[in-house]
């Protein structure tokens, strides 16, 4: 009574050679219990790639973790399941702060946003070291600078917003939008007003 080669087992007195690609099976020939090199077990069969919804480990197929629809290992997803936004390997039912859900991806939001809404560009709170304007944040309002129109912007502290500077003619007023410290070109100022 011998034993029988590793990818096969016993049945009544012969050996069986256990399915295609199973390195041993039990109780029965179609019951993989590992499987050869470059395969996966998933249930009792060995296969090439691990089907959706599981990732391979240690030569077995292992189930994604909710919500994932696909992963990579146990807590990174690639793809989520109808309902959840995928941002940086995690699926979420609704995307964390600073970030914004388009199509099934939460998208982080533009430098300074705190709160955006359907585009990363499209702002509605800034953090608090940034000033809001025209649904975008500004760590300086002086970005906002247009020569062409002549338009300067400033801070209000009080609101964080960046405002047009309150001083016609005025070329800078970075610091308060109601305080001109440099004219524009062709004016002179006259008592900081």
């Amino acid at each position: 009574y011998s034993e029988c080669p590793g990818n096969s087992i016993r049945v009544g007195s012969s050996c069986q050679e256990c399915d295609t690609n199973c390195a041993s099976c039990y109780p029965s020939f179609d019951k993989c219990t590992s499987c050869d090199e470059g395969f996966f077990l998933d249930g009792n069969s060995c296969v090439p790639s691990c089907p959706k919804g599981k990732f391979g480990q240690n030569k077995q197929c292992v189930e994604c973790q909710h919500p994932c629809e696909t992963c990579s290992s146990v807590d990174t997803c690639i793809t989520c399941i109808d309902g959840y936004s995928f941002q940086d390997g995690k699926c979420f039912a609704a995307c964390p702060l600073s970030t914004t859900q388009v199509g099934n991806y939460c998208v982080t939001c533009s430098a300074g946003c705190k709160k955006c809404s359907d585009s990363p560009e499209n702002c509605q709170k800034c953090d608090s070291d940034y000033y809001f304007y025209e649904n975008g944040c500004h760590a300086k309002c002086s970005e906002l600078n247009d020569k062409e129109s002549g338009k300067s912007f400033g801070k209000d502290d009080e609101n964080k917003v960046c405002k047009e500077c309150s001083v016609s003619n005025c070329g800078v007023c970075d610091e308060d939008y109601s305080v001109c410290n440099k004219c524009s070109e062709s004016f002179v100022l006259e008592g900081g007003a």
